[in-house]
């Protein structure tokens, strides 16, 4: 699993989540797991529906049962046909997250932002090194 820092000044929001998205990446993804994927989903078809025409949206397994009144099924991971999905880790980014607060926490409290990022940047460096030599 590679890592791409992206530096959120906002809030989690469809629309931060959406520029992120355009920026990036010059083709759409396939599939996209997030834990607020319906106003995602939304967000996107109104603003760039070519762009996202063939991706699909869908809950990570964590944040799928606070969603069950207000979403209907195709959101859902687990009743999904194509394997690959329902293989997926959908909560390594939670479990990523929480990984990089354990260990950088402290030190990225008393820096200033442009230390931090370059900080950041070097752990998501070394961090990605580490997991392609292990593959």
């Amino acid at each position: 699993m590679m890592i791409a820092l992206c530096m959120m000044d906002t809030g989690d929001s469809p629309r931060t989540f959406f520029n992120m998205i355009i920026n990036r990446f010059p083709k759409a993804p396939k599939v996209i797991v997030y834990d607020n994927v319906c106003h995602l989903h939304r967000y996107c078809m109104h603003r760039a529906w070519m762009y996202f025409f063939n991706t699909r949206f869908i809950f990570d397994r964590l944040h799928q049962s606070n969603h069950i009144s207000c979403c209907c099924r195709r959101y859902q991971c687990t009743p999904h046909k194509d394997q690959a999905i329902v293989l997926t880790n959908t909560q390594a980014v939670e479990q990523t997250n929480n990984m990089v607060k354990s260990r950088t926490q402290k030190s990225v409290r008393w820096m200033t932002l442009s230390h931090s990022i370059s900080y950041l940047s070097s752990f998501f460096f070394s961090f990605n090194r580490r997991q392609m030599k292990t593959k």
